[in-house]
């Protein structure tokens, strides 16, 4: 009976974890081995596929170690069974299943004696420990095959090792990560295969009197409205706080006394003619104002225009002429993505217009302010030593407008990588023989150039064909393929095969 290779390969860490051998040599403390009662699983459950007679994927669970912490590729074969198990791999849907008791209780031992055997390992006497892909390579090799960068904050954060994020001991590998890396393939595939109708390409404007002045004018009249509420509350000594709006006596004095700080500036940006047709930039301590896009699920990515009308008062110094455009993400905060020098001034404002790409699936948008350049305390310094000149702080450097959005525009449609990984099936080709060439083709490359086996091909294969009985299911079928293909250990595995003892020169 034919079987996938990723079965096969979680057999064969079953295999290696459960020493099915009897007469095991004690060895000395501590150890990380695997209750005998699980023995029984695998002689009911494996062995018609995995015994020394058939040895299906080279796998003979009969000379298996139950020593987890044994040496490091037995605690890697545990590691890869735990994931198949976990995946519902193994055994394959067309055997006998192991039942949920017996699962449940195989499962809980070996997750703990793994992260015994990550101790007992973790110093590996120094031989270099074959490790998974960390959290930055995944994201990187997923960008290669895909085509885009994809959200990956999801994964287990690498605990780097000595400063470093690829120390093999450190990046050991469990159930839950296999259902997390599969589960990020899956988003990302998802939204690179999902056909969609090329979305129109729209332009939209941002006033800057709406974006940033309103909220100016309304923090000005609120700070006023406090400091006269705080005045007539300290005009007098019969009424209670509360009667003027405040919570207690040192609230109210509080806000007469920010007043004095807080309002000057505010005066000063509401007083400005400019304030009422854009967006005046105002220094402040910490930052200045920016204006910024709706945020979009990016489904389908694309590129934009941001097109930007702006203008620099008369005085200021060529450093502080710039404009700083990022994308700004919910999870992971900004990105600068440029500057652009403002060439306009207040009176003969100047268009600015920049290209800008929306990463495919991750959700965000773009935000457009005066270049940053200073750190905090160097702001705070500079805008205090303003304040002692002109009892208002730094002046403004620079003048929005507006600020418009044109897009997404495509260059290609649909996404080349959609065309690339599902092209169209050839002139009667059966569903099997398409399914088989797309498989190939995707795993081929995700294996970086090794073709897999037969038995797995033919195992993935099968559960496309079982997935895509519906038409309008075959897309989720390759995503649930690929992204099997994507946690499997021939990809998350970083493999260096060699010949021999000696050292080989690594090849591109």
């Amino acid at each position: 009976m034919k079987r996938s290779k990723t079965f096969t390969l979680a057999l064969t860490a079953l295999a290696l974890c459960c020493n099915i051998s009897a007469g095991q040599t004690p060895q000395a403390s501590p150890r990380a081995v695997m209750p005998e009662k699980h023995i029984a699983v695998f002689k009911q459950y494996c062995f018609d596929c995995h015994d020394a007679e058939s040895k299906e994927g080279k796998l003979n669970l009969e000379e298996l170690s139950f020593e987890v912490s044994r040496d490091i590729p037995t605690a890697e074969w545990w590691s890869k069974i735990l994931a198949a198990l976990n995946a519902g791999e193994m055994p394959p849907m067309d055997a006998e299943q192991i039942s949920n008791a017996e699962k449940a209780a195989l499962l809980e031992d070996l997750s703990q004696q793994m992260v015994t055997a990550r101790q007992i390992l973790s110093d590996s006497g120094g031989v270099i420990t074959i490790r998974r892909l960390n959290r930055r390579e995944y994201q990187n090799t997923l960008e290669a095959l895909l085509g885009f960068r994809p959200d990956v904050s999801t994964l287990p954060a690498d605990d780097g090792t000595g400063g470093f994020d690829t120390a093999g001991a450190s990046l050991f590998f469990s159930s839950d990560q296999f259902e997390q890396y599969r589960a990020t393939a899956t988003r990302a595939l998802t939204s690179v295969l999902t056909p969609h109708e090329k979305p129109e390409s729209k332009t939209l404007r941002l006033e800057g009197e709406v974006e940033v002045s309103e909220g100016f004018f309304t923090q000005a009249k609120q700070t006023r409205d406090n400091h006269e509420r705080s005045k007539a509350y300290l005009a007098q000594d019969a009424k209670p706080p509360t009667d003027f709006g405040f919570r207690d006596h040192q609230q109210a004095v509080k806000q007469n006394t920010r007043f004095k700080t807080n309002y000057p500036p505010l005066g000063d940006y509401i007083t400005r003619p400019e304030a009422k047709t854009g967006a005046v930039l105002s220094h402040s301590k910490n930052r200045t104002p920016s204006i910024a896009t709706p945020k979009t699920s990016g489904a389908n990515g694309g590129k934009y225009i941001l097109r930007v009308r702006a203008g620099y008062y008369d005085g200021t110094p060529e450093r502080e002429r710039y404009l700083e455009y990022r994308f700004v993400t919910g999870k992971q905060g900004s990105t600068v993505l440029g500057y652009a020098k403002v060439t306009g001034t207040i009176d003969e404002p100047s268009i600015i217009e920049v290209p800008v790409n929306h990463p495919l699936g991750e959700f965000g948008g773009f935000s457009i302010g005066q270049r940053d350049y200073k750190e905090k305390v160097s702001k705070r310094y500079t805008n205090e030593v303003w304040r002692k000149k002109n009892g208002i702080g730094q002046p403004p450097s620079l003048w929005i407008d507006y600020v418009e959005m044109e897009g997404p525009i495509f260059d290609t449609w649909p996404n080349p990588v959609q065309l690339e990984l599902l092209p169209p099936r050839k002139t009667a080709e059966a569903e099997a023989s398409y399914a088989r060439r797309i498989i190939t083709n995707f795993a081929t490359r995700a294996f970086r150039g090794s073709k897999p086996s037969e038995t797995y091909l033919n195992k993935l294969v099968e559960r496309y064909l079982s997935k895509s009985s519906e038409k309008e299911n075959s897309v989720k079928a390759a995503v649930d393929v690929f992204a099997l293909i994507l946690a499997s250990p021939d990809f998350l595995y970083m493999s260096e095969p060699r010949q021999g003892e000696k050292p080989e020169r690594l090849d591109g």
